[in-house]
């Protein structure tokens, strides 16, 4: 476990200084993979950057939410975060925008 631990902090420290981002928090969750959380609160990340397919169902999330109909909107939550991780081990998603999609 350290070992799989230590590989992966490596990985994620290589990767955020071959492109000049702050490194992140990371933790552990019982039963899961690691997955990074923000050094920072805010993310100053925009929407816009998802791909289309993750993009409109935030949109519905949000849409439906506004609505107050809570059980859709929790619906394209699940949704959205299911094919987010989908992407994300496609390689399709970056680790900020997959953290947008966690959040």
């Amino acid at each position: 476990l350290e070992e799989y631990a230590s590989a992966v902090v490596m990985a994620v420290r290589m990767s955020c200084d071959q492109k000049g981002v702050a490194h992140p928090v990371l933790c552990s969750e019982s039963g899961r993979a690691l997955k990074a959380v923000s050094a920072r609160v805010g993310l100053d990340l925009d929407l816009e950057t998802l791909p289309d397919e993750l993009l409109g169902e935030c949109k519905s999330m949000e849409t439906y939410a506004r609505l107050g109909d809570f059980q859709r909107s929790l619906a394209c939550a699940d949704h959205l975060k299911a094919k987010g991780v989908d992407l994300f081990k496609e390689g399709k998603l970056g680790l900020e925008q997959m953290t947008m999609v966690d959040g």
